[in-house]
C-alpha cells in the first residue's frame, strides 16, 4: 500500500568539484548552499543576504554584473542602524562604514565566485513585493519601517519573466558557460495568507516554466517534492511553515540524483566519509586508538586535497592540535 507518490525528475547538468556554484534567493537557498558547503564544494551564498522576490533577485544579479560598489548614498539610517534597501538586515550596522564594508566584501567575494562558477542556483520565495511610496522602487527588505510607507502587490508572470529573464541573459552573456537552476522555495509564506501564498507560488511556477525555455536555464522542483512526495506535516518544522531537517535532507538527495553525475556522486561520497570522520566524537579520548584514528583522518584528508580541489585545512589543524596532547 502506497502512502505517497513519487515522480521522475529529468537529469540536469552535473555539478563538479572543479568549478564553483553561486546560490542566491530565499532561505531555502541557504539550505542548499550549506549542503554543498558541507560536501566541500566551492560555493558562494547570497551576497545580499536572504531575498525572496524575483525583482530584488534581479537587482542583485544586475549589481553583481555591473562591477560597482555600494557608497554612502546607497544606505540610510533608521532606528540607530544603517540599512540598504537591497540587503537583508544581517548587513545593517550602527556604523555606516562597517555596514558598507560588509556589503562590499560580500559583493567582492561573490563576484570572484561568479568568475569561476558553472552554476547559478536561484531560489524564488514569493511573488509579493513592497514598493516604496515615494519612488516606486521595490525593496528586498523593509527593515521594520512602517507599512504605510510601502505598497504591497503581487508581481505578474510576464513581469517576472521580462525582468529576471533580462538579467539572466546579461549574466550568461558575460559568463557563457554558466548553467542556471531555478527552483521555488517550499517554505510557505502564510503571513501573506494561505490562499495568497498559493497564488504567489503559482505565479512563480508559471514564470519559471517560461524562463526555462531559455538556453541553459533549468528547473528543479523543490516545491513540488514538498507538496507531493512529502505531503504531511511531519515533514515541517514546529512552525508548520519551514521544511524539517529530514525534508531538507530528502530534497537534497533528490537534487543530487538530478544534478550529480556518476563521477561527482562517487567523489562526494568519498569526501563525506572524511567529513563524517572528522565530526565523529571519540568515546575514549587519549587512547592509542584515538591517536590512530586522528592520524588516519589527516592522511585521508590530505590525499583528497591532493586529488580534488577540496579544503580540509581547518579539520587537519584541529586534529593536529589534538595530537599534540598525546
Amino acid at each position: 500500500m502506497k502512502f505517497s507518490i513519487s515522480f521522475d525528475i529529468p537529469k540536469g547538468p552535473s555539478l563538479d568539484y572543479a568549478t564553483s556554484t553561486l546560490c542566491i534567493g530565499s532561505c531555502f537557498a541557504v539550505h542548499m548552499a550549506k549542503q554543498l558547503e558541507n560536501g566541500k564544494f566551492s560555493v558562494g551564498l547570497n551576497p545580499f543576504g536572504v531575498i525572496y522576490n524575483p525583482i530584488s533577485i534581479k537587482n542583485a544579479l544586475d549589481h553583481l554584473d555591473n562591477g560597482s560598489l555600494f557608497k554612502e548614498q546607497d544606505i540610510f539610517s533608521h532606528k540607530e542602524l544603517w540599512h540598504s534597501w537591497m540587503h537583508h538586515g544581517a548587513f545593517s550596522d550602527v556604523d555606516k562604514y562597517v555596514a558598507l564594508d560588509k556589503m562590499n566584501r560580500a559583493l567582492d567575494t561573490s563576484r570572484k565566485i561568479l568568475n569561476s562558477a558553472r552554476f547559478l542556483i536561484i531560489t524564488l520565495g514569493s511573488a509579493f513585493v513592497y514598493e516604496k511610496n515615494d519612488s516606486g522602487d521595490i525593496v528586498a527588505n523593509c527593515h521594520k519601517i512602517p507599512a504605510s510607507q510601502f505598497r504591497k502587490r503581487m508581481l505578474g508572470v510576464e513581469e517576472i519573466v521580462s525582468q529576471l529573464g533580462t538579467s539572466l541573459e546579461q549574466i550568461q552573456k558575460k559568463y557563457p558557460k554558466i548553467q542556471v537552476i531555478l527552483t521555488v522555495s517550499p517554505v510557505r509564506h502564510i503571513r501573506d495568507g494561505v490562499v495568497e501564498n498559493q497564488r504567489s507560488k503559482s505565479t512563480l511556477l508559471l514564470a519559471c516554466n517560461q524562463l526555462c525555455e531559455k538556453e541553459q536555464v533549468h528547473y528543479f522542483p523543490s516545491y513540488e517534492i514538498m507538496m507531493d512526495e512529502l505531503r504531511d506535516y511531519r515533514f515541517y518544522g514546529k512552525d508548520l511553515v519551514h521544511p524539517s531537517e529530514s525534508a531538507i535532507e530528502y530534497i537534497w538527495t533528490r537534487f543530487m540524483d538530478t544534478h550529480f553525475g556518476n563521477q561527482t556522486r562517487i567523489q562526494y561520497e568519498r569526501v563525506m566519509k572524511v567529513v563524517s570522520g572528522f565530526q565523529h566524537r571519540i568515546l575514549h579520548e587519549g587512547t592509542n586508538e584515538h591517536k590512530k584514528f586522528l592520524v588516519g583522518q589527516i592522511s585521508k584528508a590530505r590525499n583528497l586535497m591532493d586529488e580534488l580541489p577540496v579544503d580540509f585545512t581547518n579539520e587537519i589543524n584541529r586534529a593536529e592540535e589534538e595530537l599534540k596532547g598525546f
